[in-house]
């Protein structure tokens, strides 16, 4: 019998995507180094940012990317089921392959060998052994220090086009995060933001936005940061 055929889906039919997937075309697409997408609960930051990620990622030839977040423990349930959910959901799961032992945690591609390195920065030393990086991609980046980043930003060196994706709700206007990239003019020009919130998300229920909306009677300070997408 003739083996069958993946289903692969039509990557440009705009059914699959959000208004925020589109809004993030400049930060893979543009020359800027940091790349900040910020904004409420139900935005699709998230998820649209690891559409992007992974369809980069099937044409990468020459370098790999890291993903990140502060600890490692809770990395495997959000980024990287994450992305093998949409590798799945795009029909390409033919070609990759998952390395999911402890302290080895990497989506392979099967036809280029380029690799998908996930890491938590618990302990700092886990990072300074990889190399040739492309992009890095922070989820929960409000929960890094300023001298976690640092780090990274160290690390990730000798060639043109690297970029880094911070993934975050705006907790507080005095956060690192708020100075670095949005208040110090010496980064403004290196740094693209996309603020996006629930309205941005075509997939929202009305039943999520509704309860969005209600935390104006419950937390106004969580309204701002949750509903809005605005600073906390």
């Amino acid at each position: 019998m003739p083996t069958a055929q993946p289903h692969v889906i039509d990557l440009l039919n705009p059914k699959y995507y959000t208004e925020t997937f589109n809004m993030l075309a400049p930060c893979f697409f543009g020359d800027y180094r940091f790349n900040v997408i910020w904004g409420g609960s139900n935005s699709s930051k998230s998820h649209s940012a690891y559409q992007r990620f992974i369809q980069a990622f099937n044409t990468e030839r020459d370098h790999d990317y890291l993903v990140v977040r502060k600890f490692g423990t809770s990395i495997y349930d959000s980024v990287f089921m994450g992305m093998k959910n949409i590798i799945s959901d795009f029909g390409l799961e033919f070609m990759y392959k998952y390395l999911e032992s402890p302290g080895k945690l990497a989506i392979v591609n099967k036809v280029t060998g380029r690799r998908i390195i996930f890491k938590g920065l618990d302990d700092t030393e886990k990072i300074k052994s990889i190399v040739n990086i492309k992009y890095c991609l922070i989820e929960e980046a409000t929960e890094l220090s300023q001298s976690d980043f640092n780090e990274l930003d160290r690390r990730l060196r000798g060639f043109e086009g690297i970029k880094f994706f911070l993934i975050f709700n705006p907790v507080s206007r005095t956060h690192w995060i708020n100075n670095y990239f949005f208040l110090t003019e010496v980064n403004r020009k290196y740094t693209y933001a996309v603020h996006c919130n629930v309205d941005h998300n075509r997939f929202a229920t009305k039943e999520d936005i509704e309860r969005l909306d209600n935390l104006l009677a419950i937390d106004e300070n969580d309204y701002r940061i949750y509903r809005l997408g605005e600073w906390g």
